[in-house]
């Protein structure tokens, strides 16, 4: 089992990250990410590196331990050789993306996890926007 330290993700940030690791036949890789709060949406792909030859399926954990989405077999003897998970709404806090090898991979199989966060910046109240005269909201005319 291979085991890197959490790559973080926080507002101001330039919210994404490339994770990248090795697992062995029949072992899993842990990958980290820090996610900071304020986040809109969480995406995650995972993929086979070019040129690899194997068999992989990678897990996404949230903070809490729970699991949130699973890939299913990412194979290069196939066309599936990445997966995207999108996450709305995800809480603050240490994601791992668990990464387990094929039992029958002949080598170790490299893969990345591309991980981008849609960060809330700015937020705006209706009450305080200011509007040209003699216009109304859609909602206004109900």
């Amino acid at each position: 089992m291979t085991a890197q330290p959490a790559v973080g993700l926080t507002p101001g940030s330039t919210g994404s990250a490339l994770l990248s690791g090795t697992a062995a036949p029949g072992q899993v890789s842990r990958q980290y990410l820090a996610l900071g709060e304020g986040s809109q949406s969480l995406r995650i792909e995972t993929a086979i590196a070019p040129g690899q030859v194997g068999s992989i399926e990678a897990f996404v954990y949230s903070p809490t331990g729970q699991l949130i989405s699973r890939t299913g077999p990412l194979n290069t003897s196939t066309t599936r050789t990445s997966s995207v998970n999108t996450v709305l709404a995800p809480p603050a806090g240490t994601w791992e993306i668990v990464v387990a090898a094929d039992a029958g991979n002949s080598q170790a199989v490299s893969y990345t996890a591309a991980c981008a966060a849609v960060m809330v910046v700015a937020s705006v109240e209706p009450t305080r926007v200011q509007r040209p005269s003699g216009r109304q909201l859609a909602a206004e005319t109900l």
